[in-house]
Parts: structure tokens; C-alpha cells; sequence
């Protein structure tokens, strides 16, 4: 395997990938002492090691002698992948796990400085086990990460490059063979309120101190671009701009962002400008102590302050004591620009009329066409109008310009998340894998970034896995409690998971912070209907109609009212509806299914999936995925005889997700639930390999 990246000339393909480095361990003695076995040995081996890749949706793109090279689309396949590899009794393999930018020859080969970071890894492991690089871990998220063991820090051989390392303990408990003890097992939330928290910083907005009201938009911009740098580094937690942009003037105390954030470490200052000139002054307060543990200022001509956000990173970095590289600088941008894209950014998810806030984006990339957050916002901003019910012909343009804007985005800064995080947005809802690698590299690379773990809990729930999924939703609110998206996911995980009543107490606190949010009143009346609290239901479809909140998510959610008297009138007029919809258009939504069958309407709901078509999960232009997403049917909760049905992996099949969990091997968490009734993997393998249903 040749060590040589690409050069600049190189007609080579990039993307992000998974790379997997496997050796066997004392090789060269086996073969001295027996190299007609040892050779045997290796040829099985390898058929070993492809098969279990193609399980896991990687492959064997090289290799040499004893060593193969593996590239997978997510860092959980990799993972699942080696631990499959490992566990075998004989020959003893090491392995190691990275994630960066690779380049893909035409042959299939992959080059690049991650691929050498993977072998130095590898050789690193001990036999019988994996060496997981910081780079990797980051982009685990949910169970497995908790199974994450750090093992230190190394440099790797023949290079400047310090690499953090962690490997990963057995789910039963520690493995054999991995000399690290496993990490203690992590108490319950509240018994960790009162350990020593983790560092978790709120950048604050800095104050405008020239009482310029043109300044505001431009005091946020420096704040946003440190907030940003810091937040993209590979150790610090970042608070999300929207919580932490709530305070400001006097709101600004220690004690009230500590109370509201939970932020263990502060990040404010102010700015203040004199013609071409502008200061910028920061300091970095630690929360227990009120002690400032940093302070500094800057003075620089305007055109250069964004600069600083590299400079203001490094320094944080110092007071912490921590070691990690800003990202790279961002081009300096022109005030009127930067307003403009401020405000996008505030309206994103509060303007009804998303097509203004595409407007707003568009003029920002038209006077700074260089500056990546402004095609991402747009590319975002774009695939929401998609999915927003436009028609067919509107829905083609809003998807082409959001997949022109990720692309600019991505050529700009091959790292931005947002942009990896519209792209999925825009994938028909049943490709699951394809949306998935995209979702898994808006996290590698914006891991703080609420959007992008609330995208990927969405996912998570949308395919089964309940538990990973509320694991991301409860990270995203904890980074940023005081957004409505955030909050709102976590409310609709804890619900999906059947912790009820803590979904129910979250949406009551949620629609009294914000009581406008239609999205907000719907989620408490789907808590509220799961657990029969019919006088909270009334509280939330009363305040749903008051706003003349209309639309086919609203109406289904006030249909959920016939669970209050679940007689043969309620059975009858569902039925009716179901029958009507089919009749009228060959297809069957999905909260529809979900409320017949929780009504009694078991064979009929499955005689209808029997006649209906679910095209519209795998159409380009098909419906949007606040319609389609499989978050209906997966709920310890209301779904709970639904998924005991073994039929119901018949409609799991029309939905492509069959297909999906055999290929990864990633099962859904009702698959050991049901388990009592039915053999939910192999009644999927059988409908996957053409069983009839």
C-alpha cells in the first residue's frame, strides 16, 4: 500500500470515510514456524474479513500480505465490523478506526493522510484489539459511545501528529485481550448533578459599545464566528447560539446563564468601533468560582476582525489548558453581508414564510459568494421549502438550489456540517443508508451543532433504534436548552422511548416559554393522547385551533381524540377514512395506520397495507418527512400491539426498512421487545430474500 496522498493534479475523487486497517497479530513468527498454515490461515481470513464488511455496508478496498484496508459510510458499521473481527478465536487481528477525507482512485483504492493515520493505529493495538482514533469517537453517539475507553494519547510513528485513542469495552463488559480497564459505569443523570461537570462553555453576545445600532448585527458576527471556531474544535462543548444568544445587557450574570445553561465556563466581551477601527475585548470566566481565568483585547482596522476568531479560540484553548487546533479562518466578511446573514439565521426556524428567509440567504451568498455558512444557511433554508408541501414543480427548484448550495458550501469548506445535514434532507425518505452517511458527517464534522444532532435523533427514531436516538435528542437539548427545535426533539424522543409523562411535564414547560409554537402544542397532544390525559389533550388542541394552526399533521393530531371513546363510531368513521384515502389516492399515511389498528382495527388496517402503495417513501419528489417519517410506528407506547403483530414487519418491508436492517445489521430495539412473539430479524431476512409476505 503506497503511503503517497494525492497530489494537487490528482483526477482523484474525495469524500469522507471510515477507514478500517487490519493486520495479523505475530504473523511473520507463524509464518517461520508454519507458513503453509499461516498462509491458510490468512486466506481465510480475508474471506472472513469481506463478508463481515458487506454485512455492515463497508468493503476491502486494499490489500497487502497479511493487512487489509476497510472503508465503511458510518463509524458505527466500522465499529460493529471490528468487533465482529475481533471476537473470532483465531488468527488474533489488531485494528485500527479513523475517519477523515480520503481520495478514491478509479480502481476503487483509497489514498490520503487518514488511510496512513488508520495503519498507525492499527500497529498500536494490541493483538485481539481496536484503536479508535478521537476523530472516530467523536462521531459516535447514544450506548455505543458510552462503551468508549480512552486509552491516551500518541504520536504516530513518522509523523508530527498527535492522535487521542480509545477502544471499546465489551457491552456485557470488559474484553479480553485490551489491556485498558473499562471506564466506571456512568451513574444515573441525577446522580451526576452533584460530580464535577464536564467543561461546557457559553459564548455570550459580546456588548456593542459605540451605541450604533448598525453595530448590533456586527457585535452578534464576532460572537458567532468565535462561537462557531470553538464549537468545531475537537474538545470543547459549545452551548448552541440560540440559548446562549438570549442573554445579554444586564441578563448577562454568572448566575442566571449557570442557572438556565448549566455552562460551567463563560465567554463574553464587547466591541467597540472608531471609524475604520475596531476593539475587541474577551474574557473567559469559570462559573463556580466566578474567577476570570483569561482576558485580552484587540485592535484591529475592520476589515480584518474576523480573523480574531482563530486568535480568541487559541487563547481560550491556553486558559483551559487543553490542546486543540481552531479550525480554519474565516474570510473577512462585509457588515451589510453579515447582517443579512444573521438574521436568516434568527428567522430560520420562526418566519412562517420560509421562501423570506431563502430570500434573505440568497442575498447573502450574492454579496459574499465566498463564505460557506451562507450557502450552508441557504442549502438548509432551500430543502425545508422542499419539504414544506409546495407543489411538484416548486419542490424541483427548492431541491436543485439546495443541492447547489451544499456543494458551494462543501467546495468553500469541505467540513461544513450544515451542508452534509441539507443533502439528507433532501433524500427520498427510504434511503436510509445513504441519508445516514450524510447524517454521520454533519456530526464528524459540526458535533456541537444541535441541527445536526437533532437530524441524525430524528433518524435514529425513524429506523427504531429509540434508545440512540434519545441519547442524541438529550445531547442537542443539553447544548442548547433554550432553542425551540431542540427542545421540542428531545420532548418527542422522551415520548417515543414511553417516558410519557416526563414528555407531557417537558411540552408544558415548553409551550409556556414559547406559546406561539404550533409544533409544540402538537407534540403535548400526542403526549397528552398516549397517556389518556384527555384534559391536557383539551388544553393543547384548544390552543392548536386558536391559532388556526391548520394543515394534515394538525388534523390527525386532533383525530387522536378517538382513543378517548374508542367505540364502534370512532372504529367506523377511521375505517371510512382509511378506505377513502386508498380509494383516492392508492396510498396509506402513516399515523393513520397507527391510530386504526391502537382503535381495534387490526385485519382491516392490514388488509389496506395489503392493497396500498408506499411509493412515496422512495420518490426523489415524493411527500415530506414530517408525513413519512416511521416515528409513528416505532413507540414503546401507543405502538406497542402494532409492532407485536408479526405482520407488522411486512409493512417494516414496504417501507425499505428491511432491507436496511439486514444490510447493516443495525436492528431496531422492538426486535428484542417482541421477541416474546415473534422472531422479528428472521421474519425480516425471510421477506428481504423474497418470502412472500
Amino acid at each position: 500500500m503506497t503511503e503517497t496522498p494525492p497530489t494537487e493534479h490528482d483526477p482523484a475523487a474525495r469524500r469522507l470515510s471510515t477507514i478500517v486497517a487490519i493486520d495479523v497479530a505475530g504473523y511473520s513468527a507463524q509464518a517461520e514456524a508454519d507458513e503453509a498454515g499461516a498462509v491458510n490461515a490468512v486466506i481465510a481470513l480475508s474471506d472472513r474479513i469481506s463478508a463481515t464488511a458487506r454485512t455492515h455496508g463497508g468493503r476491502v478496498f486494499n490489500t497487502a500480505g497479511d493487512g487489509f484496508m476497510l472503508e465503511f459510510p458510518t463509524v458505527t458499521g466500522a465499529l460493529a465490523a471490528a468487533e465482529d473481527l475481533t471476537a473470532g478465536d483465531s488468527p488474533s487481528v489488531r485494528i485500527g478506526v479513523h475517519v477523515d477525507e480520503v481520495a478514491v482512485r478509479p480502481s476503487g483504492d483509497l489514498l490520503g493522510h487518514g488511510v496512513n493515520i488508520a495503519a498507525r493505529l492499527q500497529a498500536l493495538a494490541p493483538p485481539g484489539g481496536i484503536r479508535i482514533s478521537g476523530a472516530a469517537q467523536r462521531a459516535v453517539h447514544g450506548p455505543l459511545a458510552d462503551r468508549m475507553v480512552a486509552c491516551g494519547e500518541a504520536q504516530l510513528d513518522r509523523m508530527q501528529q498527535v492522535v487521542s485513542m480509545f477502544t471499546l469495552a465489551a457491552a456485557g463488559g470488559w474484553r479480553e485481550g485490551l489491556e485498558v480497564p473499562p471506564a466506571p459505569a456512568a451513574a444515573p443523570d441525577r446522580a451526576r448533578d452533584d460530580q464535577p461537570r464536564a467543561v461546557l462553555v457559553a459564548v455570550l453576545p459580546f456588548d456593542n459599545m459605540s451605541n450604533d445600532p448598525e453595530l448590533l448585527y456586527f457585535s452578534d458576527g464576532v460572537s458567532e464566528a468565535i462561537l462557531e471556531t470553538v464549537a468545531r474544535s475537537t474538545q470543547l462543548r459549545v452551548i448552541g447560539r440560540t440559548s446562549s444568544f438570549q442573554f445579554r445587557g444586564t441578563n448577562k450574570t454568572t448566575r442566571l446563564v449557570t442557572g438556565e445553561l448549566h455552562a460551567s465556563h463563560i465567554l463574553d466581551g464587547s466591541v467597540r468601533r472608531s471609524g475604520d477601527r475596531v476593539r475587541i475585548s474577551a474574557h473567559f470566566i469559570e462559573c463556580a468560582t466566578h474567577t476570570t481565568l483569561w482576558s485580552q483585547s484587540y485592535d484591529r482596522d475592520l476589515g480584518d476582525v474576523f480573523v480574531l476568531q482563530d486568535e480568541i479560540a487559541a487563547a481560550v484553548a491556553t486558559a483551559l489548558d487543553r490542546t486543540f487546533a481552531p479550525s480554519g479562518s474565516a474570510k473577512a466578511l462585509a457588515p451589510e453581508a453579515l447582517d443579512v446573514y444573521l438574521r436568516a439565521r434568527n428567522r430560520r426556524f420562526q418566519d412562517v414564510n420560509i421562501d423570506h428567509v431563502v430570500e434573505e440567504f440568497e442575498t447573502v451568498v450574492g454579496l459574499a459568494p465566498r463564505f460557506a455558512p451562507g450557502w450552508a444557511g441557504l442549502a438548509q433554508a432551500s430543502a425545508f421549502r422542499a419539504r414544506s408541501g409546495v407543489d411538484e414543480e416548486t419542490f424541483a427548484i427548492a431541491r436543485d438550489r439546495a443541492l447547489e448550495a451544499a456543494e458551494a458550501a462543501l467546495r468553500l469548506d469541505h467540513r461544513a456540517g450544515l451542508a452534509f445535514a441539507a443533502r439528507s434532507y433532501l433524500q427520498p425518505f427510504a434511503r436510509y443508508g445513504e441519508r445516514e452517511a450524510l447524517l454521520a458527517s454533519a456530526l464528524l464534522n459540526s458535533p456541537n451543532d444541535a441541527d445536526a444532532l437533532d437530524a441524525m435523533a430524528l433518524f435514529c427514531l425513524s429506523v427504531g433504534r429509540w434508545d440512540e436516538g434519545a441519547a442524541l435528542a438529550l445531547e442537542a437539548y443539553r447544548l442548547d436548552p433554550l432553542y425551540p427545535v431542540a427542545a421540542n426533539m428531545h420532548a418527542v424522543a422522551l415520548r417515543t422511548v414511553g417516558k410519557v409523562e416526563e414528555s407531557l411535564a417537558l411540552c408544558d414547560q415548553l409551550h409556556k416559554r414559547w406559546p406561539q409554537l404550533g409544533v409544540i402544542m402538537m407534540n403535548g397532544a400526542f403526549a397528552a393522547a398516549f397517556g389518556q390525559d384527555w384534559p391536557r389533550f383539551e388544553t393543547y388542541a384548544a390552543a392548536l385551533r386558536r391559532l388556526g394552526i391548520d394543515g394534515e399533521i394538525t388534523r390527525w393530531t386532533l383525530s387522536l381524540e378517538a382513543l378517548r371513546n374508542p367505540g364502534p363510531t370512532a372504529r367506523a368513521e377511521q375505517l371510512e377514512r382509511l378506505r377513502r384515502e386508498v380509494a383516492d389516492t392508492g396510498m396509506l399515511q402513516l399515523p393513520g395506520i397507527v391510530l386504526g389498528h391502537a382503535l381495534g382495527l387490526q385485519d382491516e388496517v392490514f388488509d389496506l397495507i395489503d392493497q396500498a402503495s408506499f411509493s412515496y417513501m422512495h420518490d426523489e419528489r415524493g411527500a415530506l418527512v414530517a408525513r413519512t417519517a416511521p416515528t409513528f410506528i416505532f413507540s414503546r407506547g401507543m405502538s406497542q400491539p402494532l409492532m407485536r403483530d408479526v405482520r407488522f414487519v411486512t409493512l417494516c418491508a414496504k417501507l425499505g426498512l428491511c432491507d436496511y436492517w439486514v444490510a447493516t445489521n443495525r436492528w431496531p430495539d422492538c426486535a428484542a421487545a417482541v421477541a416474546d412473539s415473534y422472531d422479528f430479524k428472521a421474519e425480516s431476512a425471510r421477506l428481504v430474500s423474497g418470502g412472500n409476505p
